[in-house]
């Protein structure tokens, strides 16, 4: 579905025209407009990677991915928007029904909201960065949650919890730095125009991003702090467990020899014609195993027991 809707409650001469891929009329209007060159259109319907600018013959085309974090099932579809700026007119091209969108537009609908096409991107930004303070607090949260799990000793170091809140952290914090440059890029960029209104838009937009940033890094590093006491425990419980094995072998090292040496199918195997032979050759090897276990408790190499 296309809509178009003017700015400033809709007295500013600025347009904005909403295209929503999933729509094949809209689709189709997209791909019929004389006014757009087919590099702008090929760009406006390719899906993005990462958040970026480019400076196309029509206008400023900004791209932004993975910024609506409040769309479930998230990773369904993915989660980009294609916004293309020219002096008075805003497109907007997204693969479907989009909150932050839609928030912009009902502020538009009650008289409020973004004037200009930059002070339109910078909104957009806001509205996106609110939405994902949930997101933020919830990885914090869960990390609070593995903090108390690994400090109770008798649960199960969650290594798998740790690393998937990591790959959260970084897939998260890679979108947001590219939003970031995005914002600074076009506020250092010279050949933008931009009235106190739009700088000071594109300012706070960038100062909320950055601090969305710290907190993740925060995140970041505490998750990694908690991998590497995970990994700690769990390579000092390995270690642990390899040197009483090989105590017990190194007990039963000699009473193996002394069995085997017995155990050959030769004559003149000592009280091999006596009853009591075997209980003597039991008794000697209590005796062994005893003396070994005692020398290595005196050499202080056994810690159990």
């Amino acid at each position: 579905m296309t809509e178009s809707i003017n700015l400033d409650g809709g007295r500013s001469r600025v347009r904005w025209v909403d295209v929503d891929l999933s729509d094949s009329d809209s689709r189709t209007w997209l791909e019929s407009q004389p006014d757009l060159s087919e590099e702008c259109r090929s760009a406006l319907a390719h899906t993005p990677k990462i958040s970026r600018r480019d400076n196309l013959d029509d206008g400023l085309c900004v791209s932004l991915c993975g910024f609506d974090p409040t769309e479930a099932p998230r990773r369904e579809r993915p989660m980009w928007l294609r916004v293309f700026l020219r002096e008075d007119e805003i497109l907007t091209v997204r693969p479907g029904p989009m909150g932050v969108v839609d928030g912009i537009r009902r502020e538009l609908e009650a008289g409020s909201g973004p004037t200009t096409p930059l002070h339109f991107v910078a909104s957009l930004v806001v509205s996106a960065m609110k939405r994902l303070e949930p997101a933020i607090a919830n990885l914090a949260e869960a990390i609070d949650d593995l903090e108390d799990r690994v400090l109770d000793s008798d649960s199960d170091p969650p290594l798998d919890d740790v690393d998937a809140l990591r790959r959260e952290v970084f897939r998260l914090r890679h979108h947001l730095v590219a939003v970031h440059n995005v914002l600074r890029l076009t506020i250092a960029d010279p050949t933008v125009p931009l009235s106190g209104e739009e700088r000071e838009a594109l300012n706070d937009a960038s100062e909320l991003v950055e601090r969305h940033l710290e907190s993740l890094v925060d995140c970041r590093d505490r998750a990694l702090l908690l991998h590497d006491k995970i990994a700690g425990q769990i390579a000092q419980n390995m270690a642990q467990a390899t040197y009483n094995l090989t105590i017990i072998a190194t007990v039963f090292l000699p009473l193996t020899f002394v069995t085997g040496l017995l155990g050959m199918n030769v004559s003149g195997i000592p009280e091999s014609h006596d009853p009591a032979g075997f209980w003597i050759v039991v008794g000697a090897l209590v005796v062994l195993a005893i003396a070994a276990w005692g020398f290595l408790r005196w050499k202080k190499q056994i810690i159990f027991g």
